[in-house]
């Protein structure tokens, strides 16, 4: 724990000093800029005044590299290792050998199980030299040193020149926590369209009769004036045209709300969409959090929902598939009408209430991260740089071998065959996304389409600040213990909110809720200061 400690120590001191040094440099934009500490200025003027050294340096790390080196990569998707990973795990190696001297070894896990194998391994040391965040999450990899920083040593400045010309420095700095490097977050659609559901389209069309809305099949997205009013009022008219399937499932999170889950987490949140960061704030205080239950509470009463949703766990894709769902919370974007209709296996339309927002963690929170039991920092790094720089490795991770696993079409899209043993919707983890192909039905310049949903997006002022729980530890524990004990049966409608909302929140303040918001306020405070000057 030595480096997370002294870092969060140095972060303290500048932010007590606000050291001149961390101004922000020209580079800095208000759609990511999130300078945390004076490494971030070190970045910037090093990464441009040392590349050709860089150059130098990468080159003699790959002639140097006698033997072939071996690299475990690791990432998931929802059901589990597709089984032709290792023939393009194979063809990755042709591109990288020849290149690096370095292979890779895919290795795929389930969501549902990732969080617990990648503790087993990290905590018992077994060898994960590339990994993604999810199902650990940035900050717990740093706070348990799982996790390398990316610039000791200038490791990413020496070897990821790709990464930073990429991403930039602004949307690489989100990955920090206490100030330091762990991750390079990935090049995707950057905010979330909210308030907003996937539903079947053919049942859409019958719920017609039910509601004084008419959709809108033609747009990718059908935008609605009505906000969650709206929303509601469609998810109850799906109910009436099918009673006798799930008009809705829902997702625990912040979908329905207006609030930044600051860092994370729900332990303290900030209002109007992370516009005002004065105050961090009880989220189950908010109206925001009380309106999103009532909702929920009156569609579970109207029968809109499951009766066994707070203990099925199967995906809502699948149960789409099966003929017993209509609708599901979704976050829009562009391309989510084919990527939902494609997932579902039956024309999906996409309706929206809500603004695209970004919130905190959703730049940097995602990434890809470097173990701290990595085989080679140096070929990991260069690796890694790989991911970013080759179209060619970006297309074998998203669509598998070119007339094998994907059939073009004539606008340059693309499509899994239906012979492919490689199917997966993961191609969001992809490091370089925007270098690869589009999915057919898309249209072709959906990536053009992704930069301009990035830029327009309502982005919370505090997008890249982390939450570091260590002084907190035992209370967020004990808060968390409660929360799950509630969540399902309020969030999803099966418990009164009159009397369940206070009965929760008195519980989580007794376990020690307040504590960890004036914690987070804290922290918050002090990245705002570092920031701001």
């Amino acid at each position: 724990m030595t480096k997370r400690i002294f870092a969060s120590m140095a972060a303290a001191l500048l932010a007590a000093t606000a050291l001149a040094s961390c101004g922000s440099s020209d580079s800095s934009s208000s759609t990511g800029s999130t300078s945390s500490n004076s490494s971030t200025a070190a970045s910037d003027e090093s990464s441009s005044e040392s590349a050709e050294v860089d150059g130098d340096a990468a080159a003699e790390a790959i002639a140097n590299r006698t033997e072939t080196a071996h690299l475990v990569l690791n990432w998931f998707t929802w059901s589990g290792s597709p089984a032709g990973v290792s023939r393009i795990q194979d063809a990755m190696n042709e591109l990288t050998v020849p290149a690096l001297n370095i292979e890779v070894e895919m290795q795929v896990t389930d969501y549902a199980s990732r969080s617990q194998s990648l503790t087993l391994q990290l905590s018992g040391g077994e060898q994960l030299d590339i990994l993604y965040s999810s199902g650990l999450g940035l900050t717990k990899a740093a706070q348990n040193d799982y996790v390398l920083d990316l610039e000791e040593d200038n490791l990413i400045q020496t070897y990821g020149q790709d990464i930073i010309d990429t991403m930039g420095w602004d949307n690489i700095n989100t990955s920090r926590v206490n100030g330091v490097l762990y991750g390079t977050p990935t090049q995707h659609d950057l905010a979330q369209g909210r308030y907003a559901i996937a539903a079947r389209t053919d049942i859409l069309k019958e719920a017609e009769a039910f509601m004084d809305l008419t959709p809108d099949y033609d747009s990718d997205v059908w935008y609605v004036d009505g906000g969650l009013d709206d929303i509601c009022t469609i998810i109850k008219a799906l109910h009436d045209a099918e009673p006798n399937m799930n008009a809705y499932m829902s997702g625990i999170g912040t979908y329905w709300t207006s609030v930044d889950n600051l860092g994370g987490n729900v332990y303290g949140v900030l209002e109007n969409w992370g516009k005002d960061t004065t105050e961090v704030v009880n989220y189950f205080e908010t109206d925001t959090y009380k309106d999103m239950v009532n909702r929920m509470y009156d569609l579970n009463q109207y029968g809109c929902i499951s009766p066994d949703a707070m203990t099925d766990t199967t995906a809502n894709t699948a149960q789409v598939q099966a003929g017993t769902l209509i609708s599901y919370v979704s976050n829009v974007k562009p391309g989510s009408r084919i990527q939902e209709t494609t997932n579902c296996g039956t024309e999906m339309t996409m309706i929206q209430g809500g603004p695209d927002y970004t919130n905190s963690t959703q730049i940097g929170g995602f990434c890809w991260m470097i173990g701290y039991n990595t085989a080679d920092p140096v070929a990991a790094m260069q690796y890694l740089n790989f991911m970013y720089e080759s179209a060619e490795w970006n297309n074998l991770f998203m669509w598998g071998v070119d007339g094998v696993d994907n059939v073009e079409s004539d606008d340059g899209t693309v499509t899994f065959t239906e012979s492919s043993d490689y199917t997966h919707s993961m191609q969001w983890l992809a490091p370089a996304e925007f270098k690869a192909h589009v999915q057919t039905g898309n249209p072709a310049n959906l990536w053009e389409m992704y930069d301009d949903f990035n830029k327009n997006a309502t982005i919370s002022d505090a997008s890249g600040f982390t939450f570091d729980t260590a002084n907190v530890a035992t209370q967020y524990t004990a808060v968390d213990n409660v929360y799950s004990q509630y969540q399902k049966a309020i969030e999803y409608g099966f418990s009164d909110p009159e009397t369940s909302i206070d009965e929760m929140n008195n519980a989580m303040m007794t376990a020690g809720l307040q504590d960890i918001i004036d914690e987070k306020q804290a922290q918050l405070d002090a990245w705002l200061a570092l920031k701001n000057n």
